[in-house]
Formats: C-alpha cells, structure tokens, sequence
C-alpha cells in the first residue's frame, strides 16, 4: 500500500489504515508512550518533530562484517545503540532486526 500523505510504501501492519513511514509511526508511537522528544540531532540535541531522513540517518553508522577463510567464516554481528534500540521499538520492529 502506499500512503496518500507522503507517498511511503508500506505492507500491513497494527495500524492499518494509518501512514507506516519512520516519521508517522514514530510520531504516533511517541504520543502513546507520552515521549515528547527523541535525540535525533548531531550532539544529542533533542527534536519533538522527528523526520523520516533523521529517523534513518540514526541507522547510517551501522556496519556489518563478515570474513571468509578457506575453512571458516567468521561474523561480527552489529552493536546498536540505545537510540537506535529505542528508535527500533518506536517503530514496532524487534531489536534483532539488523541481525
């Protein structure tokens, strides 16, 4: 489906009939949990507006790797922040998700 606001394409989820982009979801699930602020800017500054691009830009720094032997492999799984945990429940996703 595709939001008619913003044009964000999304499958099904808890809240159907609503916008499942970061910024909607997030926004609407801050209201919920009676958050009024994340800190989503450089400096840990804080923002009671959270876009999609600030959402997503909290991601930006993640880094998967994976190295290859001749007879083993060997994987570092990827550490997330506390803001980017919050951020993951936030959007109703669960904390392996990355994983």
């Amino acid at each position: 489906m595709k939001c008619p606001k913003c044009g964000f394409v999304y499958a099904n989820h808890r809240l159907r009939n609503q916008c499942m982009c970061p910024k909607y979801l997030t926004t609407y699930t801050m209201a919920e949990q009676k958050m009024s602020e994340l800190p989503l800017f450089p400096e840990g500054r804080t923002t009671k507006t959270p876009t999609a691009m600030r959402i997503l830009e909290a991601f930006s720094d993640l880094c998967w790797y994976e190295f290859e032997g001749t007879k083993e492999q060997a994987v570092f799984p990827i550490k997330l922040s506390a803001l980017q945990k919050q951020l993951l429940r936030l959007l109703d996703l669960p904390e392996n998700f990355y994983n």
